[in-house]
């Protein structure tokens, strides 16, 4: 078990083409509601470009269209499927992304990064975040589940999933002393989208999981 771990990643590719659909019924949709909860968050700060790590069809960037919120965009994803989804509604950001594993590449230098429901799937998730946090000027946005304590767990295929991936819990500590060596202040806020649903609170009938919004200003 311990040998497959290591060869599990973040990609969107784990789930199935019932779940891509959906996918594809959500780029027509607007006001996306943890979107709009971190744009809220960042509004007030003088940002000029921002990068946005497993943008999955560029869903952060289609909110910040509609409140024309006109800021340098740059986008990272794993998923080369889902990337194409998002080019047939933006095309202009034809040249605006780039695909690989963000625990490894390079990343643009940006005055904001967002990473929302990906690093719990990461399987080097320090590595990522600190390369994350290492490229950015200003301000960082990390949405992922956080907790008293770490949970390392791997969610096994279900009717959804075609194989096993990554699906951690992280300790407020460990965040917030990570943020703290590249001199971010840490504030945490519960997540509006996800926390109203019980269902959703529940991983296999054991965790109560809860999603956090990390808003990390450098000092």
């Amino acid at each position: 078990m311990k040998k497959k771990n290591k060869n599990l990643t973040h990609s969107s590719s784990t789930y199935d083409e019932k779940t891509f659909d959906l996918y594809k019924k959500r780029l027509n949709n607007s006001n996306l509601i943890w979107c709009n909860q971190v744009l809220d968050l960042v509004k007030n700060y003088n940002i000029n470009s921002i990068k946005d790590i497993g943008c999955n069809y560029f869903q952060f960037y289609k909110e910040m269209k509609l409140r024309k919120w006109n800021v340098n965009y740059f986008g990272y994803d794993i998923d080369k499927k889902f990337i194409n989804l998002g080019l047939t509604k933006f095309p202009e950001l034809n040249k605006k992304y780039k695909i690989g594993n963000c625990e490894k590449i390079k990343l643009n230098k940006t005055d904001c990064s967002v990473i929302s429901a990906t690093l719990e799937h990461a399987t080097q998730p320090k590595k990522l975040l600190d390369n994350i946090l290492n490229s950015t000027k200003k301000i960082v946005i990390v949405r992922t589940y956080l907790g008293k304590k770490s949970h390392k767990l791997i969610s096994m295929p279900n009717l959804r999933q075609i194989r096993p991936y990554n699906v951690n819990q992280f300790s407020f500590n460990e965040i917030e002393d990570q943020l703290k060596k590249y001199k971010f202040n840490t504030i945490f806020i519960l997540d509006k989208a996800t926390n109203n649903s019980e269902k959703f609170k529940l991983f296999n009938n054991k965790f109560k999981r809860f999603i956090y919004i990390v808003l990390g200003i450098r000092k």
